[in-house]
């Protein structure tokens, strides 16, 4: 989710203190039970560990009515911040600089005006935010829970603002076709919608159908959670995204399982 809020630094009662570099065993247990991270090779864990040793020495993490973040939960965060750009490097992380952690799910209204001008007000509850300054939010019950879609999302948002804006359409390496991007997204995002309309089941969380960028960002969730389920549902939008994002989740979790 998106937000245009601002918060205030007297919000926030606790500064976690981050460490540069990540124990041996503590890393080794964090990729061991976290599923998202455990279909990674040798070499890719290393190199995750080096870039969520560079986020939490470069990025605050903050704690909002809890106590103060364990290690373990530390490392989760930012090991799961730091796959999506695994093979894109932490210059792709500029631009901002705070990761909030809430306690739990929250209630929040906004409003939204439309091309026409119409305004209209949501409420709802949110997992996760980007503020309009970059920085982001995240419920901690799920980070405990070792549920990370909520951090893949908002990690793909702020890889979409390092074009301008938050739109659907993250800065694309040269080799891919603008076009082709936002046709394919605009077209999986319009069969969605139909979906939603009849009451049929969908490949994505029907929040992916409040816009392109939402749809990104879920779509982006899916890749990295249920790799197989997205490229046998959405071919198109997961080969869109194994070329942004440089990796091929389905094929890793497939040579991890054949390896078993």
């Amino acid at each position: 989710m998106i937000s245009p809020i601002l918060l205030a630094v007297g919000l926030f009662d606790f500064l976690c203190r981050r460490p540069r570099s990540i124990e041996r065993t503590l890393w080794e247990h964090t990729i061991s039970s976290t599923p998202l991270l455990s279909d990674l090779s040798v070499e890719e864990r290393g190199r995750l560990k080096e870039f969520s040793e560079t986020l939490l020495s470069t990025k605050q993490v903050i704690v909002s009515d809890g106590p103060a973040a364990e290690p373990g939960e530390l490392v989760v965060v930012a090991a799961t911040c730091s796959l999506p750009i695994l093979e894109l490097g932490t210059r792709w992380y500029r631009g901002w600089s705070t990761i909030v952690l809430f306690p739990d799910v929250y209630r929040r209204t906004w409003t939204e005006e439309d091309e026409f001008g119409v305004v209209s007000e949501y409420e709802g509850d949110v997992e996760g935010e980007v503020l309009e300054y970059g920085s982001i939010i995240i419920a901690r019950r799920r980070i405990r829970a070792r549920s990370s879609s909520v951090i893949i999302h908002e990690m793909a948002h702020q890889l979409d603002r390092l074009s301008g804006e938050i739109n659907g359409i993250p800065p694309l390496p040269p080799e891919m076709n603008s076009k082709t991007w936002v046709d394919t997204l605009d077209t999986r995002l319009e069969e969605l919608r139909r979906q939603l309309d009849h009451g049929r089941r969908t490949a994505l969380d029907a929040y992916a159908g409040e816009s392109r960028e939402e749809l990104f960002a879920v779509a982006s969730e899916r890749f990295f959670t249920e790799p197989a389920v997205l490229r046998r549902l959405m071919p198109d939008v997961y080969e869109l995204l194994s070329a942004f994002y440089r990796q091929d989740p389905a094929a890793r979790r497939r040579k991890r399982n054949n390896t078993r």
